[in-house]
């Protein structure tokens, strides 16, 4: 491969790394799915915030 060919194909990776989609780490999830509606609105919120600290110092999600 000539250098302009690599070149041209390292600008292209290039730009695709910064069009590609950013998860927000900072904001909040909704981890917490109640389909029975067996939770209040402050323990869903509750364990949601639990949820979302434990899956930041665990570097994953706990869906519920």
């Amino acid at each position: 491969m000539s250098g302009k060919t690599i070149r041209a194909l390292a600008f292209i990776l290039l730009t695709m790394l910064f069009i590609l989609p950013v998860d927000q780490a900072d904001a909040a999830k909704n981890l917490i799915y109640d389909e029975a509606g067996l939770l209040s609105a402050e323990e869903v919120a509750a364990l949601n915030a639990l949820a979302n600290e434990y899956g930041a110092e665990r570097e994953t999600d706990f869906l519920s």
